[in-house]
């Protein structure tokens, strides 16, 4: 049996920045947006067409805790767990420009995952990373990681504003990835 390891991106995966970003939204504009509403790009502020407000998000995220406070995606904590029983799980995350972002995000991840932050990459890089698996809502991650990890099994996870990429298994929450990977 071949030791597994599996690379999970945070944003989008296991962290609900989306949620965290549009609760931004509203409480800087009073407009109300929908996860649904973020379909074109992955950019929050191009999907809405707000670059107008493209300028609150660095702001908030400069202040302590912003990063700390996005609520974990629905099953992520049993879904890591899951993985854990079968390899090393490592988070790949792209960290923000930002002086607290990395420890916070360090924090984030230990105290919703359980995960140590020997666990944690920090890059922009991630098709560098060597793994079985990539689990990210980025098709373009997905498809750098695939061109240098030939062997390696990309999972695109399901958003609305990748919903018209159709190269890569798509899954749509943490039973259905584990069952994909033929862990349940």
């Amino acid at each position: 049996m071949t030791h597994k390891v599996f690379l999970v991106d945070c944003d989008g995966v296991v962290a609900d920045f989306v949620t965290a970003a549009l609760k931004l939204i509203e409480e800087k504009t009073g407009d109300v947006y929908l996860h649904s509403d973020v379909k074109s790009h992955w950019n929050i502020f191009k999907a809405l067409q707000r670059q107008d407000i493209e300028h609150i998000l660095p702001e908030a995220i400069s202040k302590e805790n912003f990063c700390y406070n996005i609520p974990p995606m629905p099953g992520a904590q049993e879904g890591i767990k899951s993985l854990q029983e079968h390899g090393d799980v490592y988070m790949l995350t792209k960290p923000f420009n930002e002086r607290n972002w990395i420890y916070e995000r360090t924090c984030w991840i230990q105290d919703n995952l359980g995960l140590s932050h020997r666990n944690i990459i920090f890059t922009g890089a991630k098709q560098l990373v060597r793994g079985t698996t990539l689990i990210d809502d980025s098709h373009e991650n997905l498809s750098k990681w695939q061109s240098l990890n030939a062997i390696g099994v990309p999972l695109l996870w399901d958003a609305p504003y990748n919903e018209d990429k159709k190269e890569f298994t798509r899954v749509y929450n943490w039973p259905q990835t584990l069952k994909e990977l033929g862990l349940t």
